[in-house]
């Protein structure tokens, strides 16, 4: 019987591959797809690390007011001792079991509050987006310790003429920061201290496509590019007044 498709398919002595100039032709489309798709994916890949940061932001504010409802409206200190002896003195083991954790996850390096090459696991003390991270450009280095966020005494050390070390030893009342909604309670910073000189002086990053996110006094976390970051300790956003 004969094929009722012949008289349309070609013979096979007339079937070819593509020729060496027609190979290149495709390559060369598929480089330039494959260049204006990379952007894409890049920024995608960093608009989820810039969320699941947000994420953390809000998990460590409900465990910093649980913290404070048990003490009397006050946060921990910054550390219990200055410059920290080592990361268990820090506000984030502070609050360490208000955020979900048991006592005996608690190991250095391991499910801590650093990102150092050999820490494991994953918890809502470390950015996704660390590793990629730049150094604020006023700021002095990225800390080798590699916090994610750092607690701002901004608002203890305008309402007080404490001692230098005292700014970041005592614990911080909430109700200090008179305008929460616009006060900076945790910033992205790569160390335990994320007030005015924490992020502009020595440890501020920048972490999201050209900007950091901070978590308010209030509990609400926000985006912000480099230029919009005050940059006086007067400022309400790091002082709270």
């Amino acid at each position: 019987m004969r094929n009722p498709f012949s008289a349309i398919l070609p013979r096979r002595s007339e079937q070819r591959g593509l020729t060496l100039m027609e190979l290149l032709v495709v390559m060369a489309i598929l480089s330039v797809l494959v260049a204006l798709l990379l952007p894409t994916v890049k920024n995608l890949r960093e608009s989820a690390r810039r969320s699941e940061c947000a994420h953390n932001l809000k998990q460590i504010a409900s465990a910093l007011f649980s913290y404070a409802s048990d003490h009397d409206g006050m946060l921990p200190p910054v550390s219990t001792s200055w410059p920290p002896p080592g990361q268990e003195y820090t506000w984030g083991k502070a609050i360490w079991e208000y955020a979900g954790y048991s006592s005996t996850a608690f190991q250095f390096r391991v499910f801590d509050l650093c990102q150092l090459p050999q820490a494991k696991g994953k918890n809502i003390f470390r950015c996704p987006s660390m590793k990629f991270a730049v150094k604020n450009p006023r700021a002095n280095e990225i800390n080798s310790n590699r916090f994610s966020y750092g607690l701002n005494s901004g608002p203890l050390t305008m309402a007080a003429d404490l001692p230098w070390s005292a700014r970041w030893t005592t614990p911080i009342r909430l109700s200090l920061a008179t305008y929460a909604t616009r006060t900076v309670m945790v910033s992205e910073v790569s160390f335990a201290l994320g007030d005015w000189s924490g992020y502009n002086e020595y440890w501020g990053l920048i972490s999201h496509g050209g900007g950091a996110n901070f978590l308010f006094y209030d509990g609400h976390v926000e985006w912000m590019a480099l230029s919009a970051m005050p940059t006086s300790a007067s400022d309400t956003f790091w002082s709270g007044k």
